[in-house]
């Protein structure tokens, strides 16, 4: 491994599970090689702590068990409430979402991941999309590459209702959010069978729902 891969996996090994998230998710594919390289390795050096760390002493049977709880903690989550509209009428899911906007010398991405109902995300594509489509190609020629690229990232969200399973983007919000997570089911569980219509009526809102991971300009 060179001085500048280590150097590399030195400030990858610094920063934030959330952090490592935005750039595996949004802007891995403006990394070098090199780069891309550490960011895996840091990964799946973490990927490999958490499994360690869900061994120590438990038994074999028990680690087995560590994907089966993040499956059923996958299936509780979408049962949560959108965090945008607050309801759960429909599964919660993830998606990319990317916005531009050009002022003549300058290209702004703006990228994100949503975690909410599939009504609100469409919504909300739509919304990234209308942006794109007035203000993403007043730069030639970057914004109207830019722009296509914007459209094409968010058509996946604007069918999300026509998605029935989790996206690769909500299972990886899941594993990264897995106390938040537990921690909101577990307060919207009764404490005690009082009447209390109020609480009865206000179901566990996902955590981070809509999260800006970057923005870009060139």
């Amino acid at each position: 491994m060179n001085q500048q891969s280590l150097m590399l996996r030195e400030t990858y090994s610094k920063m934030r599970d959330d952090q490592l998230l935005q750039l595996a998710e949004c802007e891995l594919e403006q990394l070098t090689p090199e780069a891309q390289q550490a960011l895996q390795a840091e990964l799946n050096a973490r990927k490999s702590g958490c499994a360690q760390r869900a061994r120590a002493g438990s038994s074999p049977s028990a680690a087995s068990g560590t994907e089966e709880q993040l499956q059923t903690l996958v299936g509780q989550a979408r049962t949560m409430a959108c965090p945008s509209c607050k309801r759960r009428e429909e599964p919660l899911n993830a998606f990319k979402l990317e916005r531009v906007t050009s002022i003549l010398v300058r290209v702004i991405h703006t990228r994100a991941i949503m975690v909410g109902c599939p009504t609100c995300i469409e919504a909300r594509a739509k919304s990234w999309n209308f942006t794109t489509y007035m203000l993403g190609w007043w730069h030639f020629p970057l914004g109207i590459a830019a722009t296509i690229a914007a459209l094409a990232t968010n058509s996946p969200a604007l069918g999300a209702r026509k998605r029935k399973a989790p996206t690769s983007e909500f299972l990886l919000y899941v594993q990264i959010h897995q106390q938040a997570i537990a921690s909101a089911l577990a307060e919207a569980e009764p404490v005690a069978p009082s009447f209390s219509p109020e609480r009865a009526d206000q179901p566990p809102t996902a955590p981070e729902a809509f999260r800006t991971h970057g923005v870009r300009i060139e």
